[in-house]
């Protein structure tokens, strides 16, 4: 998995600007949205609302229109180069394509997608190998400990935790990022 092009917390004021994306033939590029202000949707030809804090991993061939609700409309974005493989492995980790997700809160996947485009911009002669090792932790990242439609804000958990721990006992701001030695 490699990044295209890649966006951190953009901002469009939908009081001054049009923003209003339309991709009838898909996005050209597996595209990651982190939606975080309410937004919406037409995927496939079926219209709807999203909230805040949810997220979308499409197809590039997926065709696919969305507008801000509201005054502003903010997300973090992310063109991703894929094999097969890629799609098959975020697949067994419960992340399907097309289908938005709410998290609940997104700082800590912004504050990584943050991290990863000042890695594909910088000029560091190991910046490719720095991007593909935060690409790994991103990939890792437990989406589905985040769901969330019960509370405000996400519950990660560390692997050791899931079993040991009730759902509600989880410190909410810990994030479970796997260890390379299991």
């Amino acid at each position: 998995m490699k990044i295209g092009t890649i966006g951190y917390n953009y901002r469009h004021d939908m009081r001054t600007e049009n923003f209003d994306l339309d991709r009838p033939a898909g996005p050209g590029a597996p595209l990651m949205l982190l939606i975080k202000t309410p937004l919406r949707f037409w995927i496939k030809g079926d219209e709807f609302t999203v909230k805040a804090n949810s997220f979308v991993l499409f197809n590039s061939d997926t065709p696919c229109r969305y507008t801000g609700e509201g005054d502003c409309y903010t997300d973090d974005w992310i063109y991703f180069d894929m094999t097969a493989e890629d799609f098959e492995y975020l697949e067994k980790l419960g992340i399907s394509t097309d289908t938005v997700v709410h998290i609940g809160s997104l700082d800590e996947l912004s504050q990584l997608v943050h991290i990863l485009a000042f890695e594909h911009y910088s000029a560091n002669s190991f910046h490719d190998e720095i991007e593909q090792q935060y690409i790994k932790i991103l990939k890792d990242t437990d989406f589905k400990a985040c769901e969330s439609d019960r509370t405000e804000k996400p519950r990660f958990v560390k692997a050791a935790q899931r079993e040991k721990l009730p759902y509600d006992t989880v410190q909410k701001r810990d994030i479970y990022i796997p260890r390379a030695d299991g």
